[in-house]
């Protein structure tokens, strides 16, 4: 996110359309659950477990919509065990968690202002990870930009939503 910020407000002719999904804009302080989440290999066997034995409760945790696809609902399920199994393992993940929990605590302010180009902020309204004030930080920042707040949706909303997945395509297309 922040880097996408920086090269669109510092090379305005180079960036001709600039889309950001759940992105830092502010100095962030990374959830203590995150770092316990990478430590805790055996957690995610515990979340593979509540997902096989609970698809709909723990695919809505993550902001998936309620379906009643089956389809939908094993699309939906493999998705959520990918983000599992790959935001788990300290010793690969560790030691750029702490460079970026590092990096946006102290995140110097963005050229927000100096962003030109067409710009699209998509962000989950109940997303506790990182709040959505971020995204309206940078909407009120950036000259014409336009927010899509996902209701109800938490950090990977985004994730679980090919609707608003091939509005954002269409979108990025039309820059």
């Amino acid at each position: 996110g922040p880097a996408g910020y920086a090269l669109a407000g510092a090379q305005p002719d180079r960036v001709t359309g600039l889309m950001q999904v759940e992105s830092i804009a502010l100095p962030a302080t990374a959830p203590r659950v995150g770092r316990l989440g990478l430590r805790l290999t055996p957690l995610a066997a515990v979340a593979a477990w509540m997902l096989d034995r609970f698809p709909s409760r723990m695919l809505t945790s993550m902001g998936a919509p309620p379906t009643s696809d089956p389809d939908q609902q094993a699309a939906q399920t493999a998705l959520a065990r990918g983000i599992i199994t790959t935001a788990t393992g300290w010793d690969r993940l560790g030691a750029g968690y702490d460079n970026d929990a590092a990096q946006f605590a102290t995140l110097s302010p963005l050229p927000l202002h100096a962003i030109t180009c067409p710009t699209l902020l998509v962000h989950g309204a109940a997303d506790t990870r990182l709040p959505i004030a971020h995204a309206e930080h940078a909407h009120t920042s950036i000259t014409g930009s336009q927010l899509r707040r996902i209701d109800r949706g938490g950090h990977t909303a985004f994730l679980f939503r090919p609707d608003l997945q091939h509005d954002a395509v269409i979108w990025l297309q039309d820059r």
